[in-house]
């Protein structure tokens, strides 16, 4: 097959090497969804902000019932006032209780609160079953998020739970990473756009849909080009409207490898490394700056699978640092092997598979493994990594790439895998 020169650890180093995290601009939270924040957030107010009711129920002072317990009495009070929510009492009168609702502030000197439950209430008295604890049912002003605490850190990813602290924290904007604007190109004069009529010797376009939907479902924000052809020249005049930094990241597909009509490679001589990366598939790899801006060019092979696989090895940790993210890139769980697997001399295999249910993850390698078989890949949920010149048996341990991610599979394989 051919001597390499990189393994996929360094391919990966030089692919994040390119890149750097997007603008940081300000936003009204509820537009924030999905982007990544660029500072820490302070809470400028506690959560709660104030002593508040946990139940609908009676605040009463915990030590004056357990007085009343202590010499035996009926443990009653009289009910001196409703406390609804959004309103504030005044203090809780002695030998007394006050009716508080759920999130409604705790009368200064209570310091519990007895469920409705939990009483029996005749006219304008409440009798409690038992003597509370000093701090029953009762929120603490800061037990969640204390004045001046960092509620948030840099680099977190703003999800519904975290527009829903940013509103709680009286944050209507915030200050995120713009999304990454990506450019998708495919090149191949055979190409021809999905839903027009295939002349003799043209393919539709698979590349070009694929990796858009993938880095948008990823959260960039998608642009395609146009179908580049395989003459010199092509790549660059098609690159000519973008390179001057209108996008953060140019993904190609094709052209790479060492073909005599190999556009990229011919285009982008000396302004991207192009190389051989130990793995399979996805062997021909490159990437660079291009245009003035030098703009960070990632460029994929041109089989579909190999395409989608560099995909997820490459170009995921580059969109994770240029959103603001920690670099992770595509999950990994650990999985077991459902039957005996080849290894590929001095090269780094990432099998197609099928996940099943369990713990471990178990993993079917699918059995149809070429690199153009996009019906196959149309079946995966997982793949497989077999490290070079280690041939697996049947229940080795392996780890498993999770495309999709693990919450689909548990969607397609309900209870699954709780270990």
């Amino acid at each position: 097959m051919g001597t390499t020169d990189r393994t996929v650890a360094e391919h990966r180093a030089a692919v994040l090497d390119v890149v750097r995290p997007t603008a940081v601009v300000d936003v009204p939270t509820e537009a924030a969804l999905g982007l990544v924040l660029a500072e820490p957030v302070h809470a400028e107010v506690a959560l709660p902000g104030f002593d508040a009711a946990a139940m609908d129920g009676y605040a009463v002072r915990a030590a004056e019932v357990a007085a009343l317990a202590e010499v035996g009495t009926v443990l009653e009070l009289p009910v001196r006032g409703d406390v609804p929510a959004g309103t504030w009492p005044g203090p809780l009168r002695a030998r007394a209780a006050s009716r508080v609702m759920t999130g409604a502030p705790v009368p200064s000197g209570a310091d519990a609160v007895v469920p409705v439950e939990e009483v029996e209430v005749d006219g304008d008295r409440v009798r409690l079953r038992r003597p509370p604890l000093a701090g029953d049912h009762v929120r603490r002003a800061g037990e969640d998020v204390p004045l001046g605490a960092t509620a948030l850190e840099r680099g977190v990813t703003v999800t519904a739970p975290v527009v829903g602290l940013l509103a709680a924290l009286g944050r209507d904007r915030v200050r995120v990473h713009r999304r990454p604007r990506v450019l998708v190109l495919s090149t191949g004069a055979e190409l021809v756009p999905a839903g027009l009529p295939l002349r003799p010797g043209a393919v539709h376009d698979a590349n070009g849909p694929m990796l858009a939907a993938e880095l948008t479902r990823l959260g960039a924000a998608v642009e395609r080009a146009p179908l580049v052809g395989d003459r010199p020249g092509d790549l660059l005049a098609a690159l000519a409207g973008v390179a001057d930094g209108t996008v953060d990241l140019v993904v190609t597909s094709a052209g790479i490898s060492a073909g005599a009509f190999d556009v990229v490679k011919q285009d982008l001589a000396g302004q991207a490394d192009l190389v051989r990366v130990a793995m399979q598939p996805g062997m021909p790899q490159g990437v660079g700056r291009v245009g003035p801006a030098q703009v960070p060019v990632i460029t994929l092979p041109g089989n579909p699978v190999s395409a989608w696989v560099s995909a997820q090895v490459f170009v995921r940790p580059a969109l994770d640092r240029l959103a603001g993210r920690r670099v992770v890139g595509c999950p990994v769980v650990p999985g077991v092997l459902t039957g005996a697997v080849a290894a590929r001399p001095g090269r780094q295999r990432y099998l197609r598979a099928v996940a099943g249910t369990g713990w471990p993850l178990p993993v079917t390698p699918l059995g149809c493994q070429g690199s153009h078989l996009l019906g196959t890949l149309a079946r995966t949920d997982a793949l497989v990594v077999v490290p070079p010149d280690q041939d697996l048996p049947a229940g080795s341990a392996v780890q498993v790439l999770l495309p999709h991610g693990y919450a689909d599979l548990e969607a397609e394989h309900p209870g699954r895998g709780a270990a």
